[in-house]
């Protein structure tokens, strides 16, 4: 019986459990019955996973755990603030905007502190088996839809309705017409989403020999084909972190260390400019937000983002403090005279800012800022871990969430959770002795 609560109170557990929920929840139920997955997805897995978590949060309230950190404490106030932005709207709350509120403060609490109340060694089992299971996913996903691509274009099989290629003339490039396809994925941008999740976890797992190379192999070739035929140009922009990722862990393998260095040194350069040019770029769209030529000009090739954003920050005006609400987008719903198939803003700042307000988008960015801040004083140990690609991790899938679907307001895509494990794991990688202490002796006072 001890077993059993020791287990049932275990955040490794719990993580798993939702992890691999929301993984097969998408690969299986999504492809075998659209009815099966939202069903799923939107009743009994969140009752289960709430009541549960529920259980854990108890639990740690009672042995002294619920705020004994400061990153426990930053992520805390941020998810306080949603649920006040929840208690203070003006509408009627809705059953999908307190699942996802309950979704945000598991993500941020669970899978972040996993880490520091195990071993590194209890981690990194726990780790690579999720890891293992997303591959597994992934790449026989990825496998059976280039296959039935190849039987489409060559009309050995229809282009059935839940499978297409969707063929448009892109307007902003003249006649150009253009091929995108999602396979069993859904979505065009989750085909390549799990794409470049995927790699990155293939080159962490070969890095620790968990993965042999024909697999690592199979899974980025693989991966790459689907982001191709998806043609999700925000994965584009990803990969080039990725290939950074790639030189400044491996480089040292294909040249000598005189060469490393002076390449890496220019690259370090142009990653600084780059980042000025892109400041520079946002502080002239913000000049003339109000100057329709050039606002429709970039709003134009940035796929309506900017109008997005414009239509954010105004309802952030109007609300500054604590924000319109969790998952509120009914002014982009009211402006694009859509369904409810807007669920964000298309920026995790934007998203903040509307839902909660400066309440909410202070201790966020505080505690990112405190979270990427430890990456760098950590550095040491991540080298000696093997860890460098769950920093490429992070910081692509912050990448991603600056731009589209983010790792708050959403438990359906499968970087959220590794967004927000791998967070927790480099800000907590210095607790290994302490950690281990503790767990030799919370293991100890079971047996007795």
């Amino acid at each position: 019986m001890k077993k059993f609560l020791n287990k049932l109170v275990d955040k490794k557990v719990f993580v798993t459990f939702y992890v691999l929920g929301i993984i097969y929840n998408m690969f299986v139920g999504h492809v075998i019955s659209d009815n099966l997955y939202y069903t799923v997805r939107m009743t009994y897995f969140p009752i289960i996973y709430t009541v549960w978590a529920a259980v854990i949060v108890v639990c740690d309230i009672f042995r002294k755990r619920l705020f004994n950190t400061k990153y426990k404490i930053a992520w805390g106030v941020v998810f306080i603030a949603a649920a006040l932005s929840v208690i203070l709207q003006t509408k009627p709350k809705n059953f999908p905007q307190l699942q996802m509120l309950v979704s945000f403060g598991i993500t941020t609490y669970m899978c972040v502190s996993v880490r520091s109340e195990c071993t590194e060694e209890e981690f990194q089992k726990f780790f690579v088996r999720l890891c293992r299971h997303a591959l597994a996913c992934v790449v026989i996903t990825n496998i059976v839809s280039i296959i039935i691509y190849i039987l489409i274009r060559t009309g050995i099989m229809e282009d059935y309705y839940w499978l297409p290629i969707i063929i448009r003339e892109n307007k902003h490039i003249g006649s150009v017409v253009e091929y995108r396809y999602s396979g069993l994925y859904g979505t065009i941008p989750y085909a390549g989403f799990c794409g470049y999740v995927a790699i990155i976890l293939s080159f962490y797992l070969y890095d620790l020999k968990k993965l042999a190379k024909p697999m690592v192999i199979t899974s980025i070739l693989s991966c790459a084909v689907m982001i191709f035929l998806s043609q999700a140009r925000l994965v584009f922009l990803i990969c080039i972190l990725i290939v950074l990722g790639f030189w400044f862990i491996y480089g040292r393998r294909f040249v000598s260390e005189l060469a490393y260095r002076n390449i890496s040194k220019i690259l370090k350069y142009l990653i600084a400019a780059g980042i000025v040019l892109i400041i520079c770029f946002c502080i002239y769209v913000i000049a003339n937000i109000n100057n329709e030529a050039v606002f429709k000009a970039i709003n134009r090739y940035s796929s309506a983002r900017l109008q997005f954003y414009r239509i954010g920050f105004e309802q952030f005006l109007q609300h500054k403090i604590h924000g319109l609400g969790w998952l509120d987008c009914d002014a982009l719903i009211d402006y694009y005279k859509n369904t409810d198939k807007i669920p964000h803003y298309h920026s995790c700042i934007i998203n903040m800012l509307v839902w909660t307000g400066l309440l909410g988008t202070v201790p966020f960015l505080y505690s990112l800022i405190i979270s990427f801040k430890t990456f760098i004083t950590n550095r040491a140990e991540i080298i000696a871990r093997n860890a460098q690609w769950i920093v490429v991790l992070c910081l692509s899938v912050f990448a991603q969430s600056l731009l589209d679907v983010c790792f708050l307001g959403e438990d359906w895509h499968m970087e959220t959770p590794f967004f927000w494990i791998g967070l927790g794991y480099l800000v907590y990688i210095r607790s290994g002795a302490a950690g281990q202490k503790k767990a030799v002796t919370e293991q100890t006072g079971s047996a007795d």
